[in-house]
């Protein structure tokens, strides 16, 4: 084991309001990833995702005391595990903490820190010149930041993963980066003065305002949201106009085809006429509301697919699909991670992980997560073109950090759909009594059309009923 000493790592004490000067995976206090510690004490990193000769290993943490007496003899470590080799590897390391002794490790203390105070520690290392290092291959190596105290347990500890990347990969990771725009419903029967409807609008446009459209993004808007939109015009003309200016500019000239209403094709009936029906209401939306044609691949509701729904797909000339790779027989231990065709339709697959993790990313620990999982992919087969769709909720809380993040990893390449390749032979998964829409399912959804048709029977075509009931 190591003998731990002060400090071989530079370490330098930066006042509460530093700001980082460079894109960090920043690491919140909170379950995953966490050892079970004091509560009288919390600790905040910040990572830099990856580290190489000429870019140090840099990690910032912030120690806050929010007890009412003082603490003494702190100290903060940081270790560089071994290289992990599989994605399991990677999870097993995230979730339970890395096997064995580190690579490199040093610890720096804390001073006393008085009752509610901070302090924040940066510490910088050229971990790549390190003895740890030397000749280490490129790959995911995990790292654990550990609050401890002398003669005691651990206080605190985060646990991430940092790429090491001794030079510009030629072939990168293309990333298919698509910002999806699916909020809840902003409108509701209960609300007809639209009062809570603005203030759900209001809390889209905040989280609209803190993205930014520079670099290849394609994008998906709800038509629901675009129809919404419509409705509240009367009500809140200078709301909805910058809400749809910030979509324009989001989607550029990049906007997927999305189906109008958020049902998984597998389980449509009348599949053929009636994805085509939805495909057509979703673009009729954008162009009403965006001024925009859709012209991007599909982007189906939890990218969901089947044998059916791709021949409809195909019929209509749809050119490509994002998809979760589970809807594609067989495979490999590596990643899906190259277009694929199916049935004569291009198939981008999302991977299943990575999208879950960054649609839950509520933390800047989730940040860090994300960001070691495409890299994790990447160093599967590093010197092998691939093509992997990262599909971002770009209303959530941490996708303006994911979209930095993308951007600036030297393993990634964000592209366009233009940009997709030609892709490899496929077959579809073949669709299962999980998949296939219930007799019970089919039978209530006949009665609420026949319901539907009935009331539209007395309404004028241009009645904005009828585009309520579209919507509920």
């Amino acid at each position: 084991m190591r003998t731990y000493h002060d400090p071989p790592l530079h370490a330098r004490r930066l006042g509460r309001g530093a700001t980082a000067l460079v894109v960090l995976a920043m690491l919140a206090t909170g379950p995953a990833g966490w050892a079970q510690g004091s509560d009288l004490v919390s600790l905040q990193v910040a990572v830099r995702p990856w580290f190489g000769p000429g870019t140090p290993l840099h990690v910032t943490a912030t120690v806050t005391n929010p007890s009412g007496s003082e603490l003494r003899d702190l100290r903060v470590t940081v270790s560089v595990h071994r290289r992990v080799r599989s994605r399991s590897d990677l999870h097993r390391a995230l979730d339970r903490g890395p096997v064995g002794t580190p690579l490199e490790a040093s610890s720096h203390r804390v001073d006393e820190l008085g009752a509610g105070e901070a302090t924040t520690v940066e510490i910088t290392e050229d971990l790549a010149a390190r003895g740890g290092f030397y000749a280490a291959p490129d790959g995911v190596y995990p790292l654990v930041v550990t609050l401890g105290k002398a003669g005691e347990d651990v206080l605190r500890q985060a646990r991430t993963a940092v790429a090491l990347v001794s030079e510009p990969p030629p072939t990168p990771l293309r990333s298919l980066l698509v910002l999806r725009v699916t909020p809840l419903p902003l409108t509701h029967p209960a609300d007809p003065d639209d009062r809570r409807s603005l203030q759900r609008l209001e809390g889209v446009h905040e989280r609209l305002s803190r993205l930014t459209a520079a670099g290849p993004v394609a994008a998906s808007v709800s038509p629901v949201l675009l129809t919404e939109l419509e409705m509240l015009r009367e009500r809140a003309p200078d709301l909805t106009d910058d809400v749809i200016q910030r979509l324009r500019e989001l989607a550029g000239e990049e906007l997927l085809r999305t189906p109008f209403t958020n049902v998984r094709l597998p389980q449509v009936p009348d599949i053929g006429s009636t994805v085509q029906q939805e495909l057509l209401d979703g673009a009729a939306a954008s162009s009403r509301v965006l001024g925009q044609e859709p012209t991007g691949p599909v982007l189906p509701p939890d990218l969901a697919v089947d044998p059916a729904s791709l021949e409809a797909l195909r019929r209509m000339g749809v050119p490509a699909v994002v998809v979760d790779p589970s809807q594609v027989s067989g495979g490999s231990t590596l990643t899906r991670a190259n277009p694929i065709s199916l049935q004569g339709v291009t198939a981008v697959p999302a991977d299943a992980t990575i999208t879950d993790r960054a649609s839950r990313a509520r933390t800047a620990l989730d940040v860090g997560h994300v960001m070691a999982e495409t890299a994790m992919v990447f160093f599967e087969s590093p010197g092998r073109p691939r093509t992997l769709a990262l599909v971002l909720d770009a209303l959530g809380p941490r996708t303006p950090e994911l979209v930095e993040a993308v951007r600036a990893a030297p393993w990634l390449r964000p592209i366009g759909p233009e940009e997709l390749g030609p892709p490899e032979a496929g077959q579809p998964a073949p669709a299962t009594a999980e998949t296939a829409p219930p007799a019970a399912y089919l039978q209530a959804l006949g009665r609420a059309r026949s319901a539907v048709s009935a009331f539209e029977s007395f309404t004028m075509p241009d009645h904005p009923d009828r585009r309520r009931m579209r919507l509920w």
